[in-house]
């Protein structure tokens, strides 16, 4: 991802656009690299590069922008590319229909309905609804009848928007942030209840 080489050129269009940073110390700077090293470790060399230069052709402030405007406007512009990823959750569902018409249910794998739908549509869409597909179940959605199929396809769309609901979110996280997110998740046991303190207790 971002390489030092392409953090010091962030840098360099900063000093550039906004000279009066020329002027800090070389402990402000470092500490500068520093925090960009930190935040920019996840987003690509071309991405960071386009979202400055995109952020310096917007700004009218004299004040250089901050390193979380960088990253975000990084964010959106990768947002804007994945765009054409996305699946919404109608379109989604007649991708499952195609699969149930040309897979069945007896024996379909996973890697068959992804291998199938990949043939058709395009990878970030076919992934998503196979993510979907697993949460929901091949078989339910396969043996859906009239009785059940309106829940059943209710349940399928929400699920489509809210697997693309969280990825859009973690590409906003940090990677060290999310890892340290993970780390709590798994000492954090939220299904095991917690006694409530006696009254005497602060």
């Amino acid at each position: 991802m971002a390489s030092d080489k392409t953090i010091l050129s962030v840098a360099a269009l900063l000093i550039g656009a906004y000279p009066m940073i020329a002027k800090d110390s070389d402990e402000i700077r470092q500490a500068r690299l520093r925090t960009m090293r930190d935040t920019f470790g996840d987003l690509e060399d071309e991405l960071l590069i386009a979202a400055t230069r995109q952020v310096i052709a917007e700004r009218d402030s004299d004040f250089a922008p901050s390193v979380g405007t960088l990253r975000t406007k990084a964010i959106a512009l990768r947002t804007q590319v994945l765009e054409g990823e996305s699946v919404d959750e109608y379109e989604a569902w007649g991708m499952v229909q195609d699969a149930i018409r040309g897979l069945g249910f007896w024996g379909t794998t996973e890697a068959q309905i992804l291998a199938f739908l990949s043939k058709r549509y395009s990878d970030g869409k076919a992934k998503v609804v196979v993510q979907a597909i697993g949460r929901i179940g091949w078989r339910d959605l396969c043996m859906a009848d009239e009785d059940t199929l309106p829940i059943v396809r209710a349940q399928f769309r929400n699920t489509v928007i809210n697997i693309q609901r969280r990825e859009a979110e973690d590409r906003k996280t940090l990677p060290a942030v999310r890892e340290i997110m993970q780390q709590l998740a798994g000492r954090l046991d939220i299904s095991t209840p917690r006694a409530l303190p006696s009254q005497g207790d602060k």
